[in-house]
């Protein structure tokens, strides 16, 4: 048995249109032991807004007896798209805030209580094929709950339910092609995801996403992107109706210890099936790396549309892994 620990954290100055706020945004501890030769154990705690928010963001037990397939027991994270299952931590993310979409759409770094089978497959030296596929606990509906707001429902509540009142589990799958050519120079990734769940105990109308992400490298140059579509559905699937939608593109390069980075963002909401809110802007990125476990950034947003705010919000960002 073998323990270890890592894990990653961030401070930020946000300049809004009349504060200034310094925010220790996150301090996450990863605690990981290794069972025996084909099993771990791993936990991640993390403390949000110097200390305002503490939770368990996962803790699961896998058990890995070959690359093709794996199987994860306890409190996950739903790897539904690329900036789910990967690129969420700041170690990775090289800008400061995540997409819009990531706020509205999909939840980001969300967590529940199921079971996850995922592997790796080789497609050659050069590629492989890699699938998620989870069962959990389905969304948290609580009785009183005004379903009419659907937006505020897949918001607020759809996360962490620990204790599900329903036989009806929410599943989802995540597939995808990881290739590399040019000796290593060119790295495609690209990835097919869906998740859907009953919301109401009776199981008649049910939430269901579509998400399909891209990631183009070539040498210290990147292109990614996603895109997602929530669905409401009511009688089976008799009516089904578009909920939200949203997606990202982000171009960056790599100079020495430098990185630009330059991201739009899109989100169309529709909250309560209402008045249409349009969220378009630019998210322009400058981060440097010192060292390969720290980086300094600054990002500013630039709203391309009146119904965001007329003030740009800038922020400054101190990150650090260990």
């Amino acid at each position: 048995m073998r323990a270890e620990i890592s894990g990653y954290g961030e401070t930020i100055l946000r300049i809004e249109e009349d504060s200034a706020t310094f925010d220790m945004w996150h301090f996450v501890p990863i605690i990981g032991v290794q069972v025996g030769d084909n099993a771990r154990a791993e936990i991640e705690l993390e403390f949000e807004h110097g200390g305002e928010e503490q939770l368990v963001e996962y803790a699961f037990f896998e058990y890995l007896p070959a690359p093709e397939f794996a199987l994860r027991v306890g409190k996950i994270l739903v790897p539904i798209g690329m900036f789910n299952a990967r690129l969420h931590p700041s170690f990775r993310w090289n800008q400061v805030d995540r997409p819009a979409m990531f706020n509205e759409v999909v939840p980001a770094v969300w967590s529940e209580v199921g079971l996850q089978a995922y592997g790796r497959v080789s497609l050659g030296p050069r590629a492989r094929f890699e699938y998620d596929l989870w069962v959990t606990n389905g969304l948290g509906y609580e009785e009183g709950v005004d379903l009419s707001s659907r937006r505020a429902f897949v918001r607020k509540l759809m996360r962490d339910n620990l204790r599900d009142n329903n036989l009806d589990k929410a599943v989802g799958l995540r597939s995808g092609l990881d290739i590399r050519s040019g000796g290593g120079l060119v790295h495609v990734q690209s990835g097919l995801s869906f998740y859907t769940s009953a919301v109401d105990v009776d199981g008649a109308e049910r939430l269901s996403i579509a998400d399909f992400d891209l990631s183009v490298q070539i040498g210290p140059a990147r292109l990614r992107g996603e895109v997602a579509q929530s669905f409401w559905s009511v009688g089976n699937g008799s009516s089904i109706a578009p909920l939200e939608r949203g997606a990202y593109l982000q171009g960056a390069v790599d100079i020495d210890q430098w990185t630009l980075a330059v991201r739009w963002d899109y989100t169309f909401e529709r909250p309560g099936m209402g008045p249409v809110e349009l969220h378009n802007a630019l998210v322009p990125t400058v981060r440097f790396s010192p060292d390969a476990l720290w980086s300094i950034r600054v990002e500013i947003e630039l709203p391309l549309n009146q119904a965001i705010s007329d003030i740009p919000e800038a922020d400054l960002m101190l990150s650090f892994s260990f």
